[in-house]
């Protein structure tokens, strides 16, 4: 007998898959996408994330994958729900995929006689598990919650391209619980995953409200700092690294997050942050600071592209980096993308490349980027060059390889180009002033 169903194994869910199986849990996952189930029994991954192909192939014997959830289900005494759910247009969540997975699992607890527990680990709207999920779960497997089963609902707070190191290294892990026996036998699972893993048990409600104000306090904390960055530009002598990295030591503040350059993307910030926004909305208590926070991460990025537009001469722009972050494939929200779209709405002619994510931006944006499988390629005759994300590729170019560049100007969001004090190149920074 297995200890774990996981249903689905997309980005989140092929990891968790590897990082309990690394712990010696028997793990059995769920994936319907048949190539994608193919290629992780193969061991191999379908997107760039660290050791995970690594941990598939060296604990390939504590892990089985099915397409089958009775097969999964069945002989697991824990399932954790890792479906999709993607924003609708108002912000919400949606459960398209969540609620007949869960129709799925009730059919199969129907037929058990033991307690299981089924975790929700996908993000949802507050209220949704206990309001959607466990009538689901109830109506199909004709039991009830709390005597025939438990829910837990438990997001995890990860960054894509590090899931397996944050799922083993969190800050803290969250529980919201429908009883104290189904947060007792996660807690048991989590203290065996984790070393002395901080644990905080609370409502399902309250869980679901602390997974999405947790991670719109973090775009709170980027905005701002970009913000400082802005103001840093423009007073003699200001640079945004020296304030951030002083108001960081205070304990209240911390330094994570807290670095101006670029404005915050990827495909769980933005989205949780409209959600915070619309949950307050639907509950008639309008919060102003969601909104707020948006706008800012919207306007700083018009305000590096009209840095860039000042040195473009009206020709060509190399932008290095498409990812939304270092290490990833993933380009949702990216803050180069966006760039990169002002330039060209302003006639500019762009070029873009990215150590990772250069494919992903050929099938969503060829038709009006220069996408570019080298550096020396991006950068050939071009009028400015912006450095986007902090890719260690980036951080360690010299000055001669910027030789090909038809004029000399580089603007630097992350302050890590480190030329001669008598190189050739402009080199604007965003957030030191000049």
């Amino acid at each position: 007998m297995s200890d774990i169903s996981i249903i689905g194994l997309g980005k989140l869910g092929a990891s968790m898959l590897a990082a309990f199986a690394s712990k010696d849990f028997q793990v059995v996952g769920v994936e319907i996408d048949k190539t994608r189930a193919d290629l992780l029994r193969q061991g191999k991954s379908f997107h760039l994330e660290a050791n995970l192909e690594e941990l598939l192939a060296k604990h390939k014997n504590n892990i089985t994958i099915t397409e089958s959830f009775h097969d999964a289900i069945k002989d697991t005494n824990t399932t954790f729900v890792v479906v999709n759910t993607p924003s609708e247009k108002d912000g919400s969540f949606s459960t398209k995929q969540l609620i007949p997975a869960c129709q799925k699992i009730g059919e199969v607890l129907k037929e058990k006689n033991d307690y299981h527990l089924v975790v929700v680990t996908c993000t949802v709207m507050p209220e949704t598990v206990r309001k959607e999920v466990v009538p689901i779960l109830e109506s199909e497997s004709k039991k009830k919650l709390n005597v025939d089963f438990g829910v837990c609902y438990n997001p995890e707070f990860i960054a894509l391209g590090t899931v397996i190191h944050d799922l083993l290294n969190p800050d803290f892990v969250l529980i919201g619980e429908s009883e104290n026996k189904a947060g007792d036998a996660l807690q048991k699972i989590y203290e065996k995953l984790i070393d002395k893993p901080k644990i905080q048990r609370m409502t399902l409600e309250n869980a679901e409200v602390a997974k999405i104000a947790l991670n719109s306090y973090i775009t709170m904390k980027i905005s701002f700092a970009n913000l400082l960055a802005e103001l840093c530009e423009k007073i003699p002598n200001g640079n945004v690294d020296a304030v951030t990295e002083s108001i960081g030591l205070d304990s209240r503040i911390g330094k994570k997050y807290l670095r101006g350059a670029v404005s915050y993307g990827g495909p769980c910030f933005p989205r949780d942050n409209r959600a915070f926004s619309l949950t307050a909305k639907l509950h008639d208590c309008p919060l102003e600071l969601p909104n707020l926070i948006d706008n800012i991460n919207n306007n700083h990025i018009k305000h590096i592209a009209n840095i860039v537009l000042q040195y473009s001469n009206n020709g060509k722009v190399s932008i290095l980096g498409a990812s939304y972050k270092p290490d990833s494939d993933i380009i949702d929200a990216s803050p180069g993308i966006e760039i990169g779209k002002i330039l060209v709405d302003n006639g500019i002619k762009v070029a873009i490349h990215d150590p990772s994510a250069i494919n992903n931006v050929k099938r969503e944006y060829g038709s009006i980027f220069q996408c570019s499988e080298s550096i020396d390629e991006c950068i050939q005759d071009s009028n400015a060059c912006i450095i986007v994300i902090p890719w260690k590729e980036y951080q360690n170019l010299q000055e001669k390889d910027f030789a090909k560049m038809k004029d000399s100007v580089i603007i630097d969001c992350w302050r890590i180009v480190k030329f001669a004090s008598d190189s050739k190149f402009k080199i604007i920074k965003i957030g030191i002033g000049n």
